[in-house]
């Protein structure tokens, strides 16, 4: 899927999708609880985390690192550097753990958001990656040179195919894969992004209400109790 997100933009865009709504969410969730511990028994890590899983912190490092990372100039470039791949890549998926942390990680001495403000955060991020997907759909041409100029692409796919294997192959772009226009699989692209982000939010907010629901129900009794004492306190209060 890699060396065909080079070939194609769709692809990328539904490799970056998975990567960052489904892979960063379930490494979260995956490593026990004992392991994210002794990590974060390093203050330099802990305060890391602390300060960029806040909420409006996360979100707005993901929304500038997507929105970045997807600008034409400097996807062209980072396309055809394999350092610069490696570090926007690694950065990316980073942003993307502190942006699902507060929603999904279980420890106690981290802070986590709650019920009805996980959806809103869920919300805001949906709202906050529109933009750099909406560009993206609605160009009326081809932006990302790698993809449309035979010369950028071939020399983004000699960093990944073995050298020589592109020397003997009579092509100028990814035509030889495709018949689909540039501007197409660009818009496509976009919109699989799109798609694959709605479809998981959706999934997303609708287990976080279920679970908020029944927690509310649960504590029902123990809320309604605690909403008395605090109205009498008042009154109380009122009265002296």
């Amino acid at each position: 899927m890699d060396l065909m997100g080079h070939i194609l933009f769709s692809v990328h865009m539904a490799q970056m999708a998975i990567l960052l709504l489904i892979v960063a969410p379930l490494f979260i969730i995956g490593i026990p609880d004992f392991i994210w511990k002794k990590v974060l028994q390093v203050k330099l890590i802990d305060s890391i985390v602390r300060v960029f899983t806040k909420p409006l912190i996360s979100l707005l490092i993901f929304t500038l690192m997507f929105s970045l990372y997807h600008y034409p100039l400097i996807l062209d470039h980072v396309k055809l550097s394999l350092p610069l791949h490696a570090i926007f890549t690694v950065t990316l998926f980073l942003s993307a753990m502190f942006l699902w942390w507060p929603i999904v990680n279980t420890l106690e001495s981290q802070p986590k958001l709650h019920g009805l403000k996980k959806i809103g955060y869920v919300i805001l991020s949906a709202i906050l990656i529109t933009p750099a997907c909406s560009l993206i759909i609605f160009v009326d041409v081809p932006v990302y040179e790698t993809y449309f100029s035979g010369e950028a692409w071939l020399q983004a796919m000699a960093l990944c195919v073995p050298p020589g294997t592109l020397s003997g192959l009579s092509i100028s772009g990814p035509e030889l894969f495709t018949n689909m226009p540039t501007l197409y699989d660009q818009q496509l692209g976009g919109i699989i992004m799109k798609v694959i982000q709605e479809l998981i939010y959706v999934v997303v907010i609708g287990k976080i209400f279920i679970s908020w629901y029944r927690d509310e129900q649960v504590n029902a009794e123990a809320i309604t109790q605690k909403a008395l004492i605090d109205r009498q306190n008042m009154e109380l209060h009122h009265y002296q």
